[in-house]
């Protein structure tokens, strides 16, 4: 099955930020990956109910920390990797839309996010991608459609890289950290960090996106003209109605 790849362009004038530690160079297996790389932007807490039975329940990692999640409806399981420092409520909106077209609707709360345990260990790439490993297992779910924005996308692809593609059908990468969007004397369009405690404002597309879909054969690389970080949510109906097309393909 062919890779497929979507990302979008980043406004300069989108409010966002990346913490450093999350913007180091991440590799990504791709040899036998079946997937699509979707990489927009998705900032918000909006809240938008659901309706019939939903669950909303805790996990225990192997290194005993307790982290909230998701789990709605039925179906094909879509899984929704959330941005720094949100929480699963950035993707309501989603977990709404794409439950009502008929899929189980995954999302968490990362460790140190949101009301998951706020872990003082544990707070890198691994131990993210570790922690959904684990949390496939315990709820026993295969062929998953995994949707990662910001570092939750760099989430995504280091689990796919530490753990392989065996449990997952498809990817979405919005604006995401993947593969590297640091500055380097290879990567001159990457961002530049002064200091250990600085914030990034800008997450340069010809270091991200572009990258992400290059390396990943037979990707769809999809640009948003002036679209913010925050496209996922501020252009929600186009941008389900783009995930949907391409979940579907």
């Amino acid at each position: 099955m062919p890779v497929s790849a979507l990302a979008s362009s980043v406004n300069p004038d989108g409010v966002f930020s990346l913490f450093h530690q999350f913007l180091k160079p991440l590799f990504i297996q791709t040899r036998h990956l079946c997937s699509i790389v979707f990489v927009i932007s998705a900032l918000s807490s909006q809240w938008y109910p659901p309706t019939g039975a939903v669950s909303l329940t805790t996990f225990t990692t192997s290194d005993n920390v307790t982290l909230l999640y998701k789990d709605w409806g039925s179906g094909q399981p879509v899984f929704f990797s959330h941005g720094w420092p949100l929480s699963s409520d950035a993707w309501n909106n989603q977990m709404l839309f794409f439950g009502q077209q008929g899929y189980r609707v995954i999302s968490h709360d990362r460790r140190g996010h949101g009301r998951s345990e706020q872990t003082w260990d544990g707070n890198n790439m691994d131990r993210y991608a570790d922690d959904l490993a684990e949390l496939f297992e315990h709820l026993d779910i295969r062929n998953i459609i995994m949707i990662g924005h910001s570092t939750g996308g760099g989430e995504v692809a280091h689990y796919i890289g530490r753990h392989g593609s065996a449990r997952v059908a498809k990817v979405v990468l919005v604006g995401a950290v993947p593969p590297s969007v640091l500055k380097t004397d290879k990567k001159p369009d990457g961002s530049q960090l002064r200091s250990s405690t600085e914030f990034v404002r800008l997450l340069p597309r010809t270091a991200s996106a572009e990258l992400a879909s290059a390396l990943v054969n037979g990707s769809i690389l999809k640009v948003y003209p002036g679209g913010s970080h925050g496209l996922a949510h501020i252009d929600a109906d186009q941008f389900n109605v783009d995930v949907l097309a391409f979940i579907r393909s």
